[in-house]
């Protein structure tokens, strides 16, 4: 009986030590990740994303402008126009356009 407590004492000991030892190491893990994501990783995405304004006129057209500066991007009746006109114009870029701009976009 005595051997069964101390056998069942040094499992526990044994599992929360295994469980520190998994901790730590996945906080080291996630610690050289986030040193990896560097400034400059951050610079490269924005630098890749173009945030847009969807408009609609009275004929249905949509009009897509850049929502920093209000120039002119694409316009087309369709989604599927925009996203291809504007893959031409701009490859590699990504678009990002808030709710409301992708309800008028989603009706298209």
């Amino acid at each position: 009986m005595e051997a069964l407590f101390i056998v069942s004492i040094f499992g526990a000991f044994c599992f929360l030590l295994g469980w520190h030892a998994r901790e730590y190491h996945a906080t080291r893990v996630i610690s050289r990740a986030m040193e990896e994501f560097t400034e400059d990783t951050i610079a490269e995405f924005k630098a890749m994303v173009i945030t847009i304004k969807v408009e609609e006129d009275s004929n249905g057209d949509l009009f897509v402008y850049r929502k920093d500066d209000g120039s002119y991007l694409a316009h087309g009746k369709t989604k599927k126009q925009l996203e291809d006109i504007l893959n031409e114009k701009f490859p590699g870029k990504l678009f990002n356009a808030t709710g409301e701009d992708m309800e008028k976009l989603k009706s298209k």
